[in-house]
């Protein structure tokens, strides 16, 4: 009896053993190692599960590429801002429902007729060029003359020694909500002032990225010192809804935006999934040279971005390693507008060890009722 006994518990202690080697490995092992594993099981979850429910309509989205082949055909990267008013002009003129530049328009600009004039006249002293200064192209007010005439998005990104003043856009909190772990810098970079005033909104462009360095969320909300203050996908749907500003509510958390309602993640990030429909790009040469058709721009929430390596807007992400960012702010409008709001629940981490251990003593179990090879 004693030696049946041993030979039942060889099993058992051999399938303790092994869970209790797996638990032990998932506890001492680094943390970002797990979370990085956690990711990539929910990158292949979300992709599965994405389609199974019914959502509502999509928006219509576009994205205006400077690519490769307009970069040969226009000039190199950064172009003057005189060109950039030209496209933003092409654009508006198509009557899109939003417009957001996914382009940092860091500093004043420098390179117009204007621009340098002054600088001249500053450097030497010549009340002459001073007075000429106004009379020549103005790259920055061109800009701004463009930016005023349709509802745009700038872009700013954090920065923890920035200084640069960002808009302010009305968020507004009910029942006491507010977004506990907000990605939060005590600064910032974004466009001039001369730029900032005329356009409609802005947003930010920063992207975090994770452990393994792919980007898998898009901010909705970031913090700057103790502002709140929205991604550029975020805006580009206030803008297209003619809304003023967000209301937040609690219980659980809620973002409004006009006559959408949707869950807000605690940390204001929303994760993206890794797949899903194509956005219609038109390059954006063809709207400079005039003649294109620009159909697709119509009633659309348009990205103007780059997708050529030289503007550095390439990300790593679950999708793609090459992942346009305009690409990844337009699947996060698609998200929020479909209702497609990924969240992890608060007691999903108790449910992870709780089914690490049924899945022990289910081993347990077959290496006792099965034979070894099956087992």
């Amino acid at each position: 009896m004693a030696e049946r006994r041993l030979r039942l518990s060889r099993p058992v202690a051999a399938g303790g053993l092994a869970g209790l080697a797996v638990i032990l490995f998932v506890v001492l092992a680094p943390a970002s190692w797990r979370e990085t594993q956690r990711e990539q099981i929910f990158d292949l979850m979300l992709a599965q599960v994405a389609d199974w429910r019914t959502h509502p309509p999509a928006p219509k989205l576009a994205i205006v590429a400077i690519d490769a082949a307009s970069l040969e055909a226009i000039g190199p990267w950064p172009w003057r801002r005189e060109t950039l008013a030209r496209l933003v002009g092409a654009v508006s003129a198509a009557k899109p429902a939003a417009i957001a530049l996914d382009l940092l328009l860091a500093g004043e600009d420098t390179r117009s007729p204007a621009a340098l004039a002054r600088r001249l006249a500053a450097e030497t002293g010549n009340a002459a060029l001073a007075a000429l200064a106004p009379t020549l192209e103005d790259g920055d007010g061109l800009l701004a003359d463009a930016l005023a005439a349709g509802p745009v998005v700038l872009g700013w990104v954090l920065d923890p020694r920035g200084r640069d003043a960002v808009a302010d856009v009305p968020v507004l909190a009910r029942e006491g909500a507010a977004v506990p772990a907000l990605w939060r810098e005590q600064g910032a970079s974004a466009p001039p002032a001369t730029l900032a005033m005329a356009a409609a909104g802005a947003g930010t462009l920063s992207l975090p990225g994770d452990d393994d360095g792919l980007v898998r969320r898009v901010p909705l909300f970031v913090a700057i010192g103790d502002a709140i203050h929205p991604g550029l996908a975020l805006e580009a749907m206030r803008l297209a809804a003619g809304a003023s500003g967000y209301l937040l509510s609690a219980g659980p958390l809620r973002l409004t935006i006009g006559e959408t309602t949707r869950p807000l993640p605690p940390d204001g990030l929303l994760r993206l999934v890794p797949a899903g429909p194509a956005v219609p790009v038109m390059r954006a040469s063809d709207l400079l040279r005039g003649g294109a058709d620009s159909a697709a721009l119509a009633g659309a929430i348009v990205f103007i971005g780059g997708v050529a390596p030289e503007l550095g807007a390439l990300r790593a992400s679950a999708r793609d390693p090459l992942t346009p960012s305009s690409l990844l702010h337009a699947q996060a409008v698609r998200q929020i507008a479909t209702g497609v709001m990924p969240l992890r629940p608060g007691w999903a981490a108790g449910a992870e060890w709780a089914l690490a251990l049924l899945a022990t003593a289910a081993a347990v179990t077959l290496a006792r009722a099965l034979r070894p090879a099956v087992a």
